[in-house]
This record gives C-alpha cells, structure tokens and sequence, in this order.
C-alpha cells in the first residue's frame, strides 16, 4: 500500500488511515509466481603449509511473472487498484578468489587474507502498468467485488508492453592482517579497493 500525502487528505501515514484490515482489495484468481534458482560451488586448495587458496562461484536467477497489485490512497476514503503485468528476470553472478595465510614471522604470529571479487547483476523486463479503479475502504460499494482475473485479463488485452534492461557490475580488491603481537595483543590492518559501473537502464518504448 503506498499512500502520498496531499492536501486532498489529513492522514500522513497509512497506519493512521480508517482501513478495514478484513479487506483484501483482490480476488484469490489475481496472482502471480515468483520462482529462484540458486547455483553455488566453492574449491579449497591446500597450497602449502602456510597457505589455503579458495575459490567461490555463485549464480541466483529470479523470475517473476504475473499481475501484481499495488494499492495508492488518494483521499481520505479511497485508494486507486493497480497493477504491474508481465515478466521480470534478476540475475546476479558472483565469483571470488581469496588467499590466506597463516603463519609466523619469527615468533610472531600473521594471519592474512587478499583477495578479488566480481559481482554483475543485470534485470531484464517487459512489463505494463494500469490502474484498474477507485475503491472506498471506508464503505466498500458493489464495485469493490469486480477485480478479478477476468477484469484484469480484459484491460490487459488491449495493454502496451515496455520492455527494459539494466546491468551492474562492481570489481573489488582487498588485503587484511592480523598480526599477534602478543598472546592477548592483536594488531589488525586492511585495505579494500572497489570499482562500480552502473550501465544504466535501457527502455524500448
């Protein structure tokens, strides 16, 4: 539920509105389907006594198809049905190599950790976007029962499709140390370096 405050209505928070929570604005045939698919795997290698390498690859893919509803208060009695139809993807790539070690220098103690990491995540769409009608939630009228699968399908025949991507990517290097100087006595340093691209998002209209 997303209320904006105007001057067309005293409440400025949702939470403070005369809504009957019993009320679902919807019908149990308007739904849609959400679905994620989870990848991962990770290599260990021994390199040498003091040395560990590991090695992490993860892939998530999410997919989102059907109406969704949002409810948008536009006075103080009434609040406007929308939906948001089509298919959605988010995918995200992740992969990152990290050494560590673990050893002394002389009698001292150090722990160590550097690594890279490359994340992309890109989104891609083709959606369209109504607003089906106005309902009083304070006295509900006969035109409250009409959102349904059928009503929807019936505006969304005739709806126009917009489809759009978008990509992200980021590049990180980093390196920690832990180094004992005495058993109770740990000094700790780290640097961290990151690179962001945004590639925007691209709309065909």
């Amino acid at each position: 539920y997303w209320m904006t405050p105007t001057s067309k209505t005293k409440y400025k928070r949702a939470g403070n509105l005369p809504i009957n929570y019993d009320l679902s604005f919807t019908n149990n045939d308007v739904y849609f389907t959400a679905t994620q698919f989870n990848v991962n795997a990770q290599i260990k290698t021994q390199m040498s006594e003091g040395w560990l390498s590991q090695t992490s690859v993860a892939h998530t893919s999410n997919d989102i198809n059907g109406p969704m509803l949002s409810l948008n208060g536009i006075t103080d009695s009434t609040l406007t049905r929308s939906i948001t139809a089509g298919v959605n993807n988010y995918q995200t790539f992740q992969i990152q190599q990290n050494f560590i070690g673990d050893f002394k220098i002389g009698d001292k103690r150090s722990r160590i950790v550097l690594g890279l990491n490359y994340l992309d995540y890109n989104d891609n769409a083709n959606t369209t976007s109504l607003n089906m009608d106005t309902a009083n939630f304070v006295h509900p009228t006969k035109s409250y029962y009409n959102f349904n699968m059928a009503a929807v399908n019936s505006r969304l025949a005739d709806a126009s499709y917009k489809k759009s991507a978008g990509d992200q990517k980021s590049y990180s290097a980093y390196i920690s140390d832990v180094f004992s100087l005495r058993d109770n006595l740990n000094l700790m340093a780290s640097l961290r370096v990151d690179r962001f691209e945004n590639g925007g998002n691209h709309n065909d209209l």
